[in-house]
C-alpha cells in the first residue's frame, strides 16, 4: 500500500511522539527558543547524507561494487528522508505541498530547457 507524503509525515510524527530521548524531544515544535532541535536534526540529516555520499564515492573509486552498495544506499537514503521529514515536522512545513509548489515553479523557470 502506497502512502502519500502527508501520511508518511504523520506516521513519523506519531513515531517521534512515542520515542523521545533524554536530550531530544523529537515531537515538539521547533519554536524560536527551541531551534537547537532543528540544528541537531540538520546535523543528523547531513551525517546520513554524508554516509550515502561515502558509499557512492566507494563505488566510483572501485572499492565497492554497485551490487554491494545498493542495499547500503537504500538504508542511508531512508535515514536521510526520515531526518528531512523530522525537520519539516519540527517547522510545520508541508513537504508534499512545498514539493508541488517548487516543481511547478521549476517547470516554468526551466520551460525552455525541458525537452519532450
Amino acid at each position: 500500500m502506497a502512502l502519500s507524503l502527508k501520511e508518511i509525515m504523520e506516521q513519523q510524527a506519531g513515531f517521534d511522539a512515542k520515542h523521545a530521548s533524554p536530550n531530544m524531544a523529537w515531537s515538539m515544535e521547533a519554536l524560536p527558543d527551541h531551534f537547537e532541535r532543528v540544528e541537531h536534526t540538520i546535523i543528523c540529516l547531513l551525517g546520513e547524507l554524508g554516509e550515502f555520499a561515502n558509499e557512492v564515492k566507494r563505488v566510483v573509486q572501485g572499492d565497492l561494487s554497485q551490487e554491494v552498495a545498493m542495499p547500503r544506499l537504500h538504508d542511508e537514503m531512508g535515514d536521510t528522508c526520515i531526518y528531512l521529514i523530522k525537520i519539516c515536522n519540527h517547522l510545520g512545513i508541508d513537504l508534499e505541498g512545498v514539493f508541488v509548489e517548487r516543481l511547478a515553479h521549476n517547470k516554468l523557470r526551466f520551460a525552455s530547457k525541458i525537452t519532450r
